[in-house]
């Protein structure tokens, strides 16, 4: 027998201060990422589609991985993130889009 595990991710703007180890700039827009599924699961993110010359990151308190990252979620199946797409080159295109992938599904989408 086999089992889907479900997971779901939620985008909603990054209200108040950016996490300590956030990028921060002129060219940065940002979001919160909640991520909900089985309790303690692992939870493989990747953004895909960035343009040239901009970065997507995931951040935590504690750490900012660019375009990838494993999440563990929580006894609730919960896991929270700043997820944020950098323009990290002014001469590149003024506006991008990311795919956010959970385990390699498509599960939600960010632009700016």
């Amino acid at each position: 027998m086999i089992f889907l595990a479900l997971v779901t991710v939620l985008l909603s703007p990054w209200k108040g201060p950016s996490l300590p180890t956030a990028p921060t700039g002129n060219y940065e827009t940002s979001w919160v990422m909640t991520v909900r599924g089985a309790p303690r699961a692992r939870v493989e993110l990747r953004a895909d589609g960035v343009a040239q010359g901009w970065v997507a990151s995931f951040c935590t308190p504690r750490l900012c991985a660019p375009f990838h990252t494993i999440a563990t979620l929580d006894g609730k199946g919960v896991a929270r993130y700043q997820f944020s797409l950098i323009r990290t080159d002014p001469k590149a295109v003024a506006h991008t889009r990311a795919s956010i992938l959970a385990n390699n599904q498509m599960v939600a989408a960010a632009a700016r």
